[in-house]
């Protein structure tokens, strides 16, 4: 019974952790294009 709770214990952790892991990707491109459009504006200026 613990042998088959443990097995499937992980699962939902690694998806949390793939959700989060996207988010994460999300917010580095929000980052990135935030950078590219400052420096589009500062360079317009």
């Amino acid at each position: 019974m613990a042998k088959k709770e443990d097995r499937s214990a992980p699962e939902p952790r690694e998806e949390k952790a793939v959700a989060k892991n996207r988010e994460d990707e999300k917010d580095k491109s929000d980052v990135e294009a935030s950078k590219l459009v400052a420096k589009h504006l500062a360079e317009k200026w």
